[in-house]
């Protein structure tokens, strides 16, 4: 009996003591996960915005790009980042304004050309020499552009503008013909972007404008399925347009710029300070890369006639004259009437 007793006191202690290890495992790695789940909560106070633009990392946009994402870095000590997905990775651009739209994209820089079929009032950037140099572009940036069409594209498509990048007056370059008069334009077939602007002043120049996707152009114009394009020295030098055309005409008949926008969605996850360092990152690394295409533009012409390109110039009063019907045309049709008098009125 006494053996009996001893045996069940045995195995009582034994399982006592089981108790009390496993309730001490279980005590000592609550801290483990309890900082673990710390960690997680810490990280998850990161917002990650997604970017997107077509241009190179340190060339056009990228210049803008590069100073707007470490000065918001900066200005919010890490707890905002902007993850850069440049050289059309995420999508050709009525692709990605599309994903503005559904906040499937966070942020992107968009060309006006682009956007007009968004929001009909942005063709006022692109209108036909509507500008007369660089200062006067800053003006009407900050004017008439930020206080009436930057609205306008806010409340109908839910996405917010912030800031406009430069792409820089527009030339054009051609494979085989050089062009030395508005005469020498008629019927050539030349690259422009699906926008109405692009494609009334070509038409209205007497040449045969034709859309094409811009990732389409360097193997179209090699094998003559168009016989030029249009765009700013800076981008035909960055993408090295002057490989597969021989002559570039000065006309800067339009100026271009890329809106930076970022989706409602995004900016909703934003705090309001936060919010107002994103705004003003974008405000001012617009003006810095505006400056920075601005001193470069003459130094691409130059980078390009050196590179081979045989470098021409129409009057612009000759391309004016020839240009003023697609004022009538599309002032009416957009109802931009009284803002591209205002524009031009700066």
């Amino acid at each position: 009996m006494l053996k009996m007793q001893f045996k069940l006191f045995t195995l009582v202690l034994v399982l006592m003591m089981l108790v009390v290890v496993g309730c001490g495992t279980s005590t000592k790695t609550q801290p483990n996960s309890d900082t673990k789940a710390q960690d997680q909560n810490q990280n998850s106070d990161k917002i990650v915005l997604k970017l997107a633009h077509d241009q190179q990392p340190n060339q056009g946009y990228g210049i803008g790009v590069n100073k707007m994402v470490q000065e918001v870095k900066d200005k919010t000590n890490g707890k905002v980042e902007i993850q850069v997905f440049d050289r059309g990775v995420l999508g050709n651009e009525r692709d990605v304004v599309e994903g503005l739209k559904m906040g499937t994209i966070d942020m992107a820089i968009i060309t006006a050309g682009t956007l007009t079929n968004f929001e009909p009032k942005m063709a006022a950037i692109n209108m036909p020499f509507i500008f007369r140099d660089w200062d006067h572009v800053n003006k009407a940036l900050e004017g008439p552009i930020a206080n009436e069409v930057f609205p306008a594209i806010e409340s109908k498509q839910k996405i917010k503008p912030l800031a406009v990048y430069a792409l820089g007056f527009r030339n054009i370059a051609t494979t085989k013909k050089e062009i030395k008069s508005v005469d020498d334009l008629k019927g050539l077939k030349i690259r422009v972007p699906q926008a109405p602007v692009f494609l009334s002043t070509f038409k209205a120049l007497g040449a045969n404008p034709t859309p094409m996707a811009w990732g389409e152009l360097y193997t179209s114009l090699q094998t003559n399925v168009v016989d030029g394009f249009e765009n700013s020295a800076q981008v035909m030098d960055q993408f090295k347009m002057y490989e597969v055309t021989k002559y570039l005409t000065i006309t800067n008949h339009i100026w271009e710029g890329g809106v930076v926008l970022i989706s409602d969605k995004a900016w909703e996850k934003l705090t309001p300070e936060f919010q107002q360092v994103l705004q003003n990152a974008a405000q001012e690394s617009a003006k810095y890369q505006r400056d920075q295409v601005k001193a470069q533009d003459e130094d691409m012409i130059k980078s390009l006639k050196d590179k081979g390109m045989k470098v021409t110039q129409i009057p612009r009063e000759q391309l004016e004259k020839v240009a003023k019907p697609v004022y009538d045309e599309l002032g009416k049709q957009y109802g931009i009437e009284s803002l591209i008098k205002e524009i031009q009125g700066l």
